[in-house]
């Protein structure tokens, strides 16, 4: 089962603009070169309201959640209103929100400045999180996240993964930089706090047992190839490459069919697998190109969900999504990461059109129909996808009730 981090981002009109989409590319991005990237479910909700924080928790069941955006200290976390405009929410509605769910999130990462206060309220419903002692550079920020979840990713543990986080500040911030002024602790003498310095962990007393976030049937993407013998019981129509023996055995009628895989210099390398083995695996045991195709398929699943919904429109909107999402994935105009960022939009508009009418979604899809429109900045104008882009955005959004 997959690990689901649900990305929750706000940047109000009238506040100080902050790079939100280079964060949540860099997570993105951190966790898509780890070594076990596929435990990871990346899910993003963008313009975040305070109704929408229930709505998105319970739909993504995530076991990490990461807020990016402002912070005021004791008021609390800034969100938006709908009208776009800054809205607080208090720290013991956001404590008491995480005491209802804290069955199923281990972890709350708070990005924003002067959420210290906040994380001190939630980590008493929430085995770990993580706040900010004051303000904090939004390049440290970006730092921190990617040195996080690069470890997170890689197998480390919440807590060395804090720590990996802080130290990518130190190596990627200019010391000029990361020793400035902190909070006053005593009259005329104000601490000095290093930027490295201002992420803060916290740990709950008592720790909510959860499994371990990475399963432990995750293939280790670093195994050296076997030279040995490998043995295969039962039917398969797997292709295996690499060197060494391939022995076939048929296993008699009244045997249950298991494909093992053992590598004989190594006993902790063996993977059994009930039934037959589908795909193309490597000698390691590592699945070709599964990665690459997932976020692709993602979007295929969730565009398959406004196709089912009992509205005229739907099979329409579902076919239009297609359409676009197809056009995105084969420009060949478009970096890998703006056609990942394009994509997960397509997403957030296939999971608006389950619900057209609601006014979260609607407020998601239109920042969803913007970004896209980012990604095409600087591609020739005479560019496919920017035709493709000019006749399908306007019937999705009418689709949508957003015209």
């Amino acid at each position: 089962m997959k690990t689901t981090i649900l990305i929750l981002a706000a940047n109000p009109q009238g506040t100080s603009a902050l790079a939100l989409m280079s964060e949540i590319r860099h997570i993105s991005e951190g966790l898509k070169r780890s070594l076990h990237r596929d435990s990871f479910n990346l899910e993003q909700r963008v313009a975040v309201r305070p109704g929408d924080l229930q709505i998105a928790l319970r739909e993504t069941k995530p076991r990490i959640v990461h807020f990016c955006g402002h912070g005021t200290g004791e008021q609390g976390l800034v969100l938006e209103n709908d009208a776009g405009q800054s809205q607080c929410v208090s720290t013991e509605a956001l404590a008491s929100l995480f005491g209802l769910i804290g069955n199923w999130v281990e972890c709350v990462i708070l990005n924003a400045c002067f959420s210290e206060v906040q994380a001190k309220a939630i980590v008493e419903q929430v085995n770990y999180v993580i706040g900010m002692r004051q303000a904090i550079l939004d390049r440290s920020a970006i730092a921190f996240t990617t040195g996080f979840y690069e470890a997170l990713g890689s197998g480390d543990s919440i807590e060395r993964a804090y720590h990996f986080g802080c130290n990518r500040i130190q190596l990627e911030i200019p010391h000029s930089l990361t020793s400035r002024k902190g909070t006053v602790v005593e009259a005329g003498k104000p601490e000095i706090i290093d930027e490295h310095q201002i992420p803060v962990f916290l740990e709950k007393a008592l720790l909510t047992p959860f499994q371990p976030i990475l399963n432990s049937h995750s293939i280790d993407r670093e195994a050296t190839p076997m030279q040995n013998n490998i043995n295969l019981i039962g039917s398969s129509n797997t292709n295996l490459t690499g060197s060494g023996t391939i022995n076939t055995y048929s296993a008699p009628n009244n045997v249950e069919r298991n494909q093992v895989i053992n590598n004989n210099n190594d006993s902790s390398r063996k993977m059994e697998i009930n039934g037959n083995i589908g795909g193309d695996f490597n000698a390691s045991g590592q699945a070709l190109n599964f990665g690459e195709m997932e976020i692709s398929g993602t979007v295929t699943n969730t565009i398959e969900q406004p196709e089912k919904a009992e509205t005229p429109e739907a099979p329409q909107l579902a076919e239009l999504l297609k359409q676009l999402q197809a056009a995105i994935e084969t420009n060949p105009d478009l970096s890998e990461e703006d056609k990942e960022v394009a994509l997960e939009q397509v997403k957030v508009l296939a999971e608006a059109g389950q619900n057209p009418q609601a006014g979260g979604l609607q407020k998601a899809s239109k920042t969803a129909m913007k970004i896209i429109k980012g990604t095409l900045v600087g591609l020739p104008t005479a560019t496919k996808l920017i035709e493709q882009c000019n006749q399908l955005l306007p019937a999705i959004a009418g689709l949508l009730g957003l015209a």
